[in-house]
Order: structure tokens, then C-alpha cells, then sequence
């Protein structure tokens, strides 16, 4: 007995023995060794892109054509970010750094507001976009919204492998120590591609508990360090944003209520909360309801223990860190950070765009990152038909705000819920024979990423009034959205020159005539040079 113990001992040394000196073997030909769990590893494509035919000009995911040097004595503002810093569901004038651009521009102070966000980044995400933007930009504040994207990689990734678990993970991470494991697991791991994996059906979906949300809270403290170095390093001010939560949208619809699932837990925190509401118990309400997004096995909110590692961490690096919960509330009509700002989970409708560009441009104020109002910089004039200043919201984005309407939706619920949507907005159109209706046309479609439709509405508009300024800049904005860069070039500087005021256009048109590159007018609007 005691021989053939000694025998499977011997050769499970030997074994290991192997299995090391092959490791150290593998050690040149295996990747290196990823500390991120794998999970957190897959990020999205969400680079800085080529100005659209403009040499030498970048292009934000949003569309916002940037000249690579910021003009002398402008503050240019980088606004990272995911959906929501995006403006996902209305156009980029609509989001929240768009309306903090408009409202620093009224009050006549030079600042320049860029907005890098992108739907679905996280902040490993935002801190490859610094990354390209600190040498390309060179901005001179940082404003980095982060919150709800900070567990999307991971419930991507547990949706897609139902059998993964943070116990697997760890066996995982230990055995990726050995390099044999590594070069192993590279010969026949498979390129993952986003858009090819078939739907998870919900039952076998797992949800998200604690030990889940572990794993993140490490990562995205070492990333928010990296951020830290990365704009001390350019001696560039850093501003954290909380990205806010529609504070009474329930929980995700639960596959499963059996007594003591997490989903039934986040539910009733949920249904208590609503209660308490109803019984005027304010602040005991306000509770729960963070509760159950806590709970909630399908977090699609920021976590309330993620806002506090957030507030936490810029207390120690002396960071500013900004919480709009508290005012978004005060901003609503009924005193919650509800529908009255939200049109889901956790984007803003139009009120709420609006109601947080003016928190955000207060905090940034009060914490002395703006410049005051310059002499001589008047504010611009405003035109009934400027793209710029319209509100419309895609209601293909908007999705119902009852469990029971996620399972049957009423036909007509967006538009009589929100007055902002494309289907309101349609209802109110004028006849397309105006110029109004031209014009409303051609905001419709831009919103709907119908570039090329809007380009020749906005056209036929040019084509009606070609002395009216705007008109042309909202040519310009379509063009540069259908991919035709100098002949939105080419539009903006028609709007200048029939006095239209916009210190970033004219540093675009400059940079564009400096180079050489512009393009004359032949292709422009033919009938409009005619008439």
C-alpha cells in the first residue's frame, strides 16, 4: 500500500515536474498574461476616427468634426463617456455636453465642449480614447461620465457563456499563470464577433449577484488610477460624473419568482419603495428604491455601490466628483429622477438633457474650471429652424415603463408619453410644399440617421431662402453625416459668409482653407446660386 502510494506520488511530482519545464519552454510563444478576468477583457471599437474627407480633421463617434490644435484662449472640454454623455436616441446637439456647448455659448464664454462619448463605452473604453485624444486634441479638461457601463462587459459576457461563474473565473485566473495554459488556450480560442452570437434565451440568463460585481470593483479602480496619471501627466484638471439612473424604473423582468431569487428580492425592494412613496415616507422610499437597483440581477443602472467606490476614490486622489441625483430631482416636477427626465432606465429625454448640461456647467463653475464670459464673444442669434435647437427623440429607442408593457406594449404609449418623439413631431409638421416642412422634414431624418435624406430636404430649403444663414449650417451638418466632408465644408462656409456666428466652424473652414483642401461650390446647390 504504502509502494503504491509512494508511486502515484512520484509521478504526479513528475507530472508537474513536465508540465513546468513546458510552461517555461512556452514561456516566448504565449501571449502575456491579461490581469483583467475575462469578462472585462472585450472592449468595442470606439476610436477616434478621420475627418470624413477632411485632411488632418478627427471625427468624435458623435460626428463632431474637431481641428486637432484648440484655439488660443478657448477651454477645449473632452467629454468621455457611454450612452448617455452620448445623447443616445436624439442627435449630438441634443445630449447633455451638446446643450452644455449651447448654454456656454449664450452666456458668451470661449469654450469649446467635445464630445467623446460613445453607446456602450466603459472607462477602460474612455481611457483608450484619451489615450489618442491627449496628443490629436490636446484638451484642456477632462469630464468623464461613468457609472452604468462599468458592468456591461460583464453581463455581455455572462449572457453569452450561461455557464461561466466568478468560481470559474478564479480557477481560470490561476491556471493562466503557466504559459502552457496560455499558448493552449490561443491555438483554440475563437475570434468572438458581436454581432454573430445567437440570442440567449432569458431562462438560462444568470443573474448578477455580489460575487459578480467583485470582480469589477478592482478593475475599475486601477482604471480610475490610470485615468488619474494619464491627464496629471499632461497637467490636464480631471471631473468624474455619476451617470444618472431613472430612480423609478423597476427592476428587469424576472424568468424567475420563486420565493428567494434575486430577482423576486429586487422586486419587492422595488414594490416597497413604491409604497412608501404613496404613503409620503420620502427619504425611507428613496432608500429602497436604490436598494433594488442594487438587487437588480440585471443591472442596467448605475450600482449605488459602484457611485460610492466612484466617491471614494475621488475623495482620495482630489478629484472632483459629480452627484446630479439630488439636483436632477429638484429639476423634476415631481420631485423624483423619474419619466419626467427619463424616457428609460437610464437616458435622458430632452428635460433631462437639458436640466443636467445646466448642473453640470454649476458643479464645473463652482469648482473655477471655466473661463468667464469674454468681451466682444456676443452669443449667437437664434433661428426657429436651427437643427441645433430642436428636440427630437427616436421613439425606436424608448422602450415601455411597466413590466406589463414589456409584454404588451399599448400601440400608441410613446407618443402619448412623450411629447418630443418622431411621432409627435410628424403630427406637427407643416406641408412639405414650405419651407418649414422642408425644414422639419430634414430635422426628422437627420435624427433618424437618414443622412442622405436629410440632405436633400435641407437642400430643397437652401434652395426656397438661400440668404438664410442656418439653413446652410444644417446642410453642412447632414453632409458631414453622409460621410461628404468637404462639401459640408464647403456649406458651413456659406453660413459664415451670409453672417452666421460659430467660432468652431470658423476655425474648421480656416484650418480646411489653410491646407488647401477645400472644395469649390459646383456640387453645392445650383439652383440656389441661380435664383
Amino acid at each position: 500500500m504504502k509502494r503504491a502510494s509512494c508511486r502515484i506520488l512520484k509521478a504526479l511530482l513528475l507530472a508537474l515536474a513536465l508540465l513546468s519545464l513546458a510552461s517555461l519552454l512556452m514561456e516566448p510563444r504565449a501571449p502575456r498574461r491579461d490581469p483583467l478576468p475575462m469578462p472585462l477583457r472585450r472592449g468595442m471599437p470606439h476610436a477616434l476616427g478621420p475627418g470624413v474627407g477632411i485632411p488632418g480633421v478627427l471625427l468624435t463617434r458623435s460626428g463632431q468634426p474637431v481641428v486637432p490644435e484648440p484655439q488660443e484662449g478657448v477651454l477645449r472640454v473632452l467629454v468621455l463617456g457611454g450612452s448617455s454623455p452620448f445623447g443616445y436616441g436624439t442627435t449630438r446637439f441634443g445630449s447633455y455636453p451638446g446643450l452644455l456647448q449651447a448654454r456656454l455659448d449664450d452666456a458668451g464664454r470661449p469654450v469649446e465642449v467635445v464630445n467623446g462619448a460613445f453607446a456602450a463605452m466603459d472607462l477602460l473604453d474612455s481611457l483608450e480614447v484619451l489615450r489618442q485624444a491627449l496628443p490629436e486634441m490636446r484638451p484642456g479638461l477632462v469630464v468623464c461620465a461613468l457609472g452604468i457601463n462599468e458592468t456591461l462587459r460583464l453581463r455581455m459576457y455572462s449572457s453569452e457563456n450561461p455557464n461561466w461563474s466568478p468560481r470559474v473565473e478564479s480557477w481560470r485566473q490561476a491556471f493562466e499563470r503557466f504559459a502552457l495554459y496560455r499558448f493552449l488556450t490561443a491555438q483554440v480560442a475563437a475570434t468572438p464577433r458581436l454581432d454573430s452570437a445567437p440570442p440567449v434565451p432569458e431562462s438560462r440568463v444568470k443573474p448578477l449577484g455580489p460575487e459578480h460585481i467583485d470582480l469589477v470593483r478592482p478593475v475599475l479602480k486601477r482604471n480610475l488610477g490610470e485615468l488619474v496619471r494619464l491627464c496629471r501627466q499632461a497637467g490636464i484638471p480631471l471631473v468624474l460624473v455619476l451617470d444618472p439612473s431613472n430612480e423609478m424604473w423597476p427592476p428587469f423582468v424576472a424568468p424567475d419568482w420563486n420565493e428567494g431569487s434575486p430577482w423576486l428580492r429586487a422586486w419587492e425592494a422595488y414594490e416597497s419603495g413604491v409604497r412608501l412613496l404613496q404613503e409620503g415616507r420620502r427619504d425611507r422610499a428613496l432608500a429602497s428604491l436604490q436598494q433594488a437597483v442594487e438587487l437588480d440581477p440585471r443591472p442596467f443602472r448605475t450600482l449605488p455601490s459602484i457611485a460610492a467606490l466612484i466617491r471614494e476614490f475621488g475623495q482620495e486622489a482630489g478629484v472632483p466628483v459629480m452627484e446630479g441625483m439630488e439636483a436632477l430631482r429638484r429639476a423634476s416636477p415631481s420631485g423624483l429622477a423619474d419619466e419626467n427626465l427619463f424616457y428609460d432606465n437610464c437616458h435622458l429625454s430632452p428635460p433631462g438633457n437639458r436640466a443636467f448640461a445646466g448642473l453640470l456647467e454649476a458643479f464645473l463653475d463652482h469648482e473655477g474650471l471655466l473661463p468667464p464670459a469674454a468681451r466682444g464673444l456676443a452669443p449667437p442669434v437664434g433661428d426657429p429652424a436651427d437643427l441645433e435647437r430642436v428636440d427630437l427623440l427616436d421613439e425606436d429607442s424608448v422602450l415601455p415603463p411597466t413590466p406589463q408593457n414589456l409584454l404588451t406594449p399599448a400601440p400608441d404609449w410613446k407618443s402619448e408619453r412623450f411629447p418630443w418623439t418622431h411621432a409627435q413631431f410628424r403630427r406637427r409638421m407643416p406641408p412639405e410644399t414650405t419651407l418649414e416642412g422642408q425644414v422639419a422634414r430634414g430635422h426628422l431624418a437627420f435624427s433618424e440617421r437618414k443622412a442622405e435624406q436629410a440632405v436633400a430636404w435641407y437642400r430643397r430649403a437652401c434652395q426656397e431662402e438661400p440668404r438664410r444663414a442656418v439653413l446652410w449650417r444644417n446642410l453642412g451638418h447632414a453632409l458631414l453625416a453622409s460621410n461628404q466632408g468637404p462639401e459640408a465644408v464647403q456649406a458651413y462656409a456659406r453660413f459664415l459668409r451670409l453672417g452666421g456666428r460659430d467660432p468652431r466652424l470658423e476655425r474648421l473652414v480656416r484650418f480646411v482653407e489653410v491646407r488647401g483642401d477645400g472644395p469649390g461650390e459646383a456640387d453645392l446647390a445650383p439652383s440656389a446660386r441661380s435664383r
